[in-house]
């Protein structure tokens, strides 16, 4: 059996400002080509545009406290469209109940993004009681004696 000499005992090494490499900021970075990868065609549902229009329409005819800032976003997301993208097999009817949803839910997202964290919990109470309790408004806690519109789509 061999032997091995024992190791000899380390030194530490001085950590002064000489001694320290400092790498330069990453400029930038490479995406990979994830696109060329795809080999399926892109395909759109044939409902897609019609539906679209007619979601968008209804989400901008249920919110008339819109500022023209919000209704020109509302109109440039292109969700309906997104989703054509997305279920481009079903119905004009399926279509829109799935258009209608994430349309709502980009609205609700908007619509939350400068509300405070009480403000925000107060809209997912209003939101939860019209899915909860389609038939009729029954507001409760803090909520609003009229419900807002956000509440309105929801029920619909």
């Amino acid at each position: 059996m061999v032997r091995m000499p024992a190791s000899p005992p380390a030194l530490p090494l001085p950590l002064t400002p000489d001694h320290v490499v400092s790498k330069p900021a990453p400029r930038g970075f490479i995406l990979p080509d994830l696109v060329s990868h795809c080999d399926f065609l892109l395909s759109y549902n044939p409902h897609g545009d019609v539906v679209a229009a007619e979601s968008d329409n209804w989400l901008d005819d249920g919110c008339p406290e819109l500022t023209p800032k919000a209704r020109k976003a509302l109109y440039g997301l292109h969700a309906g469209e997104l989703v054509a993208f997305c279920y481009t097999s079903c119905d004009a009817y399926r279509l829109r109940v799935v258009t209608d949803f994430m349309n709502y839910l980009f609205h609700l997202d908007n619509i939350s993004d400068g509300m405070l964290t009480t403000e925000s919990d107060t809209l997912g109470d209003i939101v939860m009681n019209a899915l909860w309790l389609p038939e009729a408004y029954k507001p409760t806690g803090v909520m609003a004696k009229e419900e807002v519109s956000a509440g309105k789509l929801a029920r619909e």
